[in-house]
């Protein structure tokens, strides 16, 4: 009888202990994760909240940090991509995400800040490229006119 209390002990210790183990891998992914965040590594973060996720599919900060991150490195692609509307839309996405930090979501602010200036400023010279043609064309047609009356 006592043999076997023993072995049920170790065998408790030893579940105890690799539990106790996954919680710090997952700790430990989930702070690597933050800090990439806050050097703005965001493919690294998401990594980072990839394998936390692994460790413990059910915590929902781990799942909303990954989904954050995720949708920020789209819109962050989206950015780079002159897909300014899309790249406006994740942000927004990310910013009604409920989460215990803001961290990703304040990055999402300044995509979607830069997002919106490069869109305007690309408007702004799609209509100077516009008002241009136009001029071209008007000189184009004076010049036409006024070889036709010569």
């Amino acid at each position: 009888m006592k043999k076997i209390l023993v072995i049920l002990t170790i065998c408790i210790l030893s579940i105890t202990g690799c539990s106790k183990g996954d919680n710090q891998s997952f700790e430990k992914y989930m702070e690597e994760g933050r800090m990439a965040v806050a050097n703005q590594e965001y493919d690294k973060a998401l990594n980072f909240f990839t394998l936390a996720l692994e460790e413990n599919k059910d915590d929902t900060d781990a799942k909303s940090l990954y989904n954050q991150t995720k949708n920020l490195v789209e819109a962050i692609d989206s950015k780079d991509k002159k897909n300014y509307t899309v790249a406006i839309q994740l942000c927004d996405v990310i910013s009604n995400m409920e989460s215990n930090t803001n961290i990703i979501k304040d990055a999402a602010e300044n995509v979607k800040k830069e997002s919106n200036e490069l869109m305007e400023k690309a408007q702004r010279q799609d209509k100077e490229k516009e008002r241009e043609k136009e001029k071209t064309q008007a000189k184009e047609e004076n010049i036409k006119e006024n070889m036709s009356n010569d």
